[in-house]
């Protein structure tokens, strides 16, 4: 009878990082409650969705934060098309997806590649925010974003981290095959039903859209932040790469 032997266990000590994603719904979020969550949390890497240039301007200027991120995935997409990564690790840019990449439809969110060098080891980042199905006019669109994201997904080789805002979630059959293999922060801590959107003082939460997927990680500790004049609850995660 063979013996079976236990799996040999990682080192408990391998690099982390720990990345907040947020939609700054249309750039009018709190800069100075992002930087101080940013200092509080020793975030890593920020990804923020609906945020133009402007609002990462005021970001970068009133609060200081570039100091503490000062790579970024470039200009961002004006009005809520926007989609910026700031990171403490150096940064090389993929894909900028920028207007070169949107002149069929301008108004179609962004969603920058890049590659973070953590500890050494390289790591791919998306941020990511899919067109939202607010309507059924809207609906092709909403499932073909979803759909080309699982396929860019598929076709990824090593660690890999996809944040930001999807406009769906778990109950969705195209957000699962986007997150198949992949490890939900607040999903793998026990907060599964951790409602994101749309969170405010009259109406509570109820539908969980905003997520830190990673894969080639452990997810070692999540949980969400609420940042004034924002309608969205932001996802932070710290993940310890395998």
């Amino acid at each position: 009878v063979p013996v079976l032997r236990p799996a040999p266990q990682r080192p408990a000590d391998g690099p982390e990082l720990t990345v907040l994603a947020l939609n700054v719904q249309y750039g009018m979020a709190d800069v100075a409650s992002i930087a101080t969550i940013v200092a509080q949390r020793r975030i890593d890497v920020l990804v923020l969705t609906e945020a133009d240039q402007r609002f990462v301007a005021r970001l970068s200027g009133r609060t200081g934060i570039r100091a503490e991120l000062p790579y970024d995935s470039g200009r961002s997409l004006p009005e809520s098309a926007g989609t910026a990564v700031l990171s403490r690790l150096p940064m090389p840019v993929l894909q900028r997806d920028d207007h070169a990449d949107h002149e069929d439809d301008p108004t179609k969110p962004q969603q920058p590649i890049v590659r973070l060098d953590v500890a050494g080891h390289p790591v791919t980042l998306r941020g990511v925010h899919p067109r939202s199905p607010t309507s059924e006019a809207k609906l092709p669109a909403w499932r073909s974003d979803l759909a080309a994201l699982a396929r860019w997904r598929q076709e990824t080789t090593g660690p890999l981290i996809v944040a930001g805002d999807f406009n769906s979630g778990w109950p969705h059959p195209a957000f699962r095959e986007l997150a198949a293999g992949m490890d939900d922060a607040l999903r793998v801590t026990g907060q599964a039903w951790t409602p994101t959107w749309p969170s405010s003082r009259r109406l509570p939460a109820f539908t969980q859209i905003d997520h830190v997927l990673s894969s080639g990680f452990q997810v070692v500790d999540a949980g969400t932040v609420a940042v004034p004049r924002t309608d969205h609850l932001g996802v932070w995660a710290r993940l310890r790469l395998r």
